[in-house]
């Protein structure tokens, strides 16, 4: 069965759903597209993502190809994708074989930024 107008079958047992503010340290600086001076270190970028369990650790540095998570910057947190903003909601698809139904664009920044926690 499909939650109410999304494309997204109710979990089944054991599943979560999950979403994720993912920071991630680029392994290799890039440079910023909007000033040719400053490299771009990481970024940060949301998932929606259906897992089995609790832990979504290894699942989540799976789906990270160019870099490495930054654990003490990213949140994970359980959600019933009905309570996303009708904006996000619109965005929700059937989960990809990964489980993911939601992937945000990137935020870069640069290390002048001061995003991450110290």
């Amino acid at each position: 069965m499909l939650n109410a107008h999304l494309p997204l079958a109710l979990p089944s047992s054991g599943e979560l759903d999950v979403w994720v503010q993912v920071c991630v340290i680029l392994s290799r600086p890039r440079p910023s597209v909007k000033d040719s001076d400053r490299a771009v270190i990481g970024y940060f970028r949301n998932f929606g993502v259906r897992i089995l369990g609790p832990q979504p650790k290894a699942f989540l540095e799976s789906l990270i190809a160019d870099g490495a998570i930054e654990w003490k910057d990213t949140e994970v947190n359980e959600v019933d994708p009905l309570s996303l903003d009708e904006e996000l909601r619109a965005c929700v698809t059937a989960p990809d074989a990964q489980g993911v139904w939601y992937r945000s664009g990137h935020i870069y920044f640069s290390e002048d930024d001061n995003v991450l926690s110290t």
